[in-house]
């Protein structure tokens, strides 16, 4: 296992891509952030919303996209309000 502590420069190369034969593991607080994520979608009503929130999640920078679909959506206070239940 490697981490950002012992050789922060192998971590930015494998975050970055340059180096395929490694994947960076999501740090705890990521996991959580994500289920979090995954609920407050699925607890939305189908519909344009949670099928534009569900593919922002989806690879590479899911956090960011999440955070702009909800602002198109006008959803940050419901957000907010089922993050700090």
């Amino acid at each position: 296992m490697v981490n950002g502590e012992t050789n922060p420069e192998l971590i930015e190369d494998i975050e970055e891509g340059f180096i395929e034969d490694y994947i960076p593991l999501p740090r705890q607080y990521n996991m959580k952030e994500y289920r979090m994520m995954e609920e407050f979608i699925y607890d939305l009503p189908a519909g344009r919303a949670q099928d534009a929130l569900d593919a922002a999640i989806r690879g590479k920078g899911a956090f960011h996209r999440f955070k702009d679909r909800l602002y198109n959506f006008e959803l940050q206070e419901k957000w907010y309000k089922h993050r700090g239940r």
